[in-house]
């Protein structure tokens, strides 16, 4: 019995248990009642260890991770509850049995964008905490959700329909991490794209070209060479977050690792950053864009 107590079961009254999953156990009379999720009944138990044992073998909806730890966000739209199928919490968290069970908030769905992510950086290092089985495909299916009154809620679930899944605590916190990394980076991207639709001005591929060649296909800052390793990155003289426009005067080619260290530093203020002969060499090639295309 205490085992069970463990495994998500809690004390309701000196009659009554219930299951964070859904099922209820309760003492009817002289025996003990089983209840499903479904609201479906089962009586005359002797105990309420034999109606919680019913439950677990013959409720499709029930399910369990045991030992709930935390909860959090590893993505928008999705949350995770987590915990280890063991109880002993004096055991490294690397060596228990960690797994996770992931649901969407209620009228909302998965983020498509997500989608590879997800299942790159999740779902191919977890196994299904009761077939063992992997999964390739975002599959939901509605359930009780852990602990609360609500009706339903759709979780990421097996192919089986089982919503629990074993992976390592270290490639949980892993995964975890590099989805809130992820969706700091869509957010921005997605930010960069609105500002530039309103922005003003526009370019063209060949416009782009011409600009690589007058830079020799060299990064404007660092001057490295562009090739497979290295590619080019537009990087805009100002910046569009504060007021610039995307037409091809105001874009220069840059490496990433330059664009990244430059953000949006005011071009004059970042050349001043740069050595002599930096600043040199820069001049120079607005110089020879400013013969060859026109006025900035």
């Amino acid at each position: 019995m205490e085992e069970l107590l463990r495994d998500g079961w809690s004390v309701k009254g000196p009659r009554s248990y219930f299951h964070y999953s859904g099922p209820r156990v309760f003492l009817r009379g002289r025996t003990w009642t089983a209840r499903k999720v479904s609201g479906e009944l089962s009586s005359g138990h002797t105990s309420a260890e034999t109606a919680m044992r019913w439950l677990v073998a013959h409720d499709p909806e029930y399910w369990t991770f045991g030992y709930w730890t935390s909860g959090g966000w590893p993505l928008r739209n999705v949350y995770a509850d987590t915990g280890f199928l063991d109880a002993d919490e004096h055991k490294d968290a690397n060596t228990r049995d960690h797994v996770a069970a992931l649901h969407l908030f209620k009228g909302r769905e998965f983020p498509r964008k997500a989608e590879a992510s997800f299942k790159r950086l999740f779902l191919s290092r977890a196994k299904c905490a009761r077939c063992g089985n992997q999964s390739d495909e975002i599959v939901l299916r509605p359930l009780k959700k852990l602990g609360s009154r609500e009706k339903r809620t759709p979780y990421i679930v097996c192919r089986c329909g089982y919503p629990v899944w074993r992976i390592s605590w270290e490639a949980y916190n892993d995964a975890e991490s590099r989805l809130a990394r992820w969706e700091d980076y869509r957010d921005r991207y997605e930010w960069r794209k609105e500002l530039l639709k309103i922005s003003g001005g526009k370019h063209s591929p060949s416009e782009i070209e011409e600009i690589l060649r007058l830079q020799d296909h060299r990064c404007i800052y660092c001057n490295k060479r562009f090739d497979d390793g290295l590619k080019p990155t537009k990087d805009h003289l100002d910046p569009v977050c504060m007021g610039g426009t995307d037409w091809a005067a105001n874009i220069v080619m840059s490496c990433r690792r330059c664009n990244l260290r430059r953000r949006t530093i005011p071009f004059r203020t970042y050349c001043k950053l740069l050595s002599p002969m930096q600043n040199h060499r820069i001049a120079r090639s607005l110089m020879l864009r400013t013969a060859e295309m026109g006025p900035q």
